[in-house]
């Protein structure tokens, strides 16, 4: 540890704090006993001397006091501790000051104006953050209508299907009813002809669930192309509601 940072440290500061009281107290009782000549008063003024002399020599080593510049605060300080041309410096930025000052009056800009600039500037900020916000929600919004497109093809091609299979249906069951009319015509036995129609009965009555099955999906799909559409519907209101709230901060 070197001497500069020893005398610059916290330890020797406080030490010499203690050093002036207590040394100065040692000083004035030496100069008390030599001024009311008590007994003993030569070695007390001997001693207070020595200590006083021990004093000036610590505080031989003790830094300079550090003037602040005053100058950062009060500019017009500058010339008592840069100089000349520090004034010089300083006042062209005082003149340059008011010269902008003159300029504000001059185009009669109100504190209130700038305030205004200022908010106006906050709200082009959040605008453009709403924007890029938007620009996300057009992204999904596309994405979702592609999606919606591919459920009503899914739903044509459905309805599709189940046109040809009604038709097939149609069909099958023009044939039961001539299968029905001819067992009706030929001369078999009762028990028989009984057992026939209970089959051809469960035929007609498994065609006719499968018939309400097709039925029921279809509607299914259908309900969930108009959701589809409603939802659509609500995301291009509220897309078109933050495009006026946009326009109108602007």
């Amino acid at each position: 540890m070197g001497l500069q940072t020893l005398v610059t440290g916290r330890g020797f500061k406080n030490f010499m704090a203690k050093l002036y009281g207590i040394g100065a107290s040692v000083v004035i009782l030496g100069a008390l006993f030599k001024i009311t000549h008590i007994t003993g008063a030569n070695e007390m003024l001997f001693i207070g001397l020595i200590t006083e002399a021990v004093i000036f020599f610590f505080s031989a080593f003790e830094p300079p006091h550090v003037e602040p510049d005053w100058s950062l605060v009060y500019p017009e300080l500058a010339g008592m501790y840069h100089g000349a041309d520090k004034i010089g410096t300083s006042q062209e930025k005082s003149s340059v000051s008011k010269q902008l000052d003159k300029m504000l009056d001059d185009a009669d800009i109100k504190p209130h104006m700038i305030e205004r600039l200022g908010q106006g500037l906050q709200n082009l900020s959040q605008s453009t953050e709403q924007m890029n916000d938007l620009s996300d929600m057009v992204k999904v919004n596309s994405n979702y209508a592609k999606n919606v497109e591919g459920a009503a093809q899914s739903v044509s091609k459905l309805s599709a299907s189940y046109d040809k299979t009604q038709v097939a249906l149609d069909a099958y069951s023009e044939s039961l009813d001539k299968v029905r009319s001819n067992a009706s015509a030929l001369d078999i036995g009762t028990e028989n002809t009984k057992s026939y129609q209970e089959e051809l009965s469960k035929i007609a009555g498994n065609l006719s669930a499968l018939n309400q099955v097709y039925a029921n999906q279809l509607q299914t799909s259908s309900a969930q192309v108009e959701a589809n559409e409603k939802i659509q519907a609500s995301m291009e209101k509220f897309l078109g509601n933050l495009q006026a709230s946009i326009e109108t901060t602007k």
